[in-house]
């Protein structure tokens, strides 16, 4: 499964009045390396999990869509600064779910059979991850970013193999409010690689310090 967003209107939000500035922003510090950067954040998230299914003459379906899922997040993250731009660290996630089922059965030794009849269920999700982000330094108190994460994700959907390999890509924002403290606008695509793929897209608001 894809998802296609448009990041444009988040760019835009950046663009207005700021130039290329090779020592970063006129706010905020300029990041020297051994800086240390924490964060929280709150997100929305949409996603899907895809795997094999079969429809009701027993056809094999592949990939099938076995669910989707609507919920909120909430992340942390710590890291430190590589060089003036590059950050690196490490971030975990939590995330609560309603997810609608489209299949009765499951599991490593009973296949999905697709149904009409969709149920809802309450999930949770957990993520631990490392991470890089590049700043974009720009002559304004706002730094646009972008993100790749890898680490491991543990989903508990009923008859659902989704617990695996996780990687992520996320492209934001940092505005500064004075020399240390910051607000975050971020959108996130992600997925976890495992019998049960799932496929994720979030938009996170996060407070940081940087110190």
């Amino acid at each position: 499964m894809k998802y296609t967003v448009s990041l444009l209107a988040l760019a835009s939000l950046v663009a207005g009045g700021c130039q290329s500035h090779p020592h970063g922003h006129d706010l905020g510090p300029i990041f020297a390396p051994g800086s240390v950067h924490t964060s929280i954040a709150i997100g929305s998230n949409i996603g899907e999990i895809e795997g094999v299914g079969f429809d009701a003459l027993g056809e094999k379906v592949d990939p099938a869509s076995l669910a989707d899922s609507t919920g909120i997040s909430f992340a942390g993250s710590y890291g430190t600064f590589m060089t003036e731009s590059m950050e690196m660290g490490a971030s975990l996630s939590y995330g609560m779910h309603t997810t609608e089922l489209k299949f009765s059965g499951g599991g490593i030794d009973t296949p999905h059979t697709l149904v009409e009849d969709i149920t809802s269920e309450d999930s949770t999700s957990f993520s631990g991850s490392a991470y890089t982000r590049y700043y974009i330094p720009l002559a304004c108190p706002v730094l646009p970013w972008v993100q790749g994460n890898v680490g491991y994700a543990i989903t508990d959907v009923s008859e659902v193999e989704a617990d695996g390999f996780f990687t992520a890509g996320s492209i934001g924002m940092t505005y500064f409010v004075d020399d240390i403290h910051a607000l975050e606008l971020s959108a996130q695509l992600a997925q976890t690689w495992a019998t049960d793929t799932t496929a994720d897209f979030g938009v996170f608001f996060g407070y940081s310090v940087f110190h």
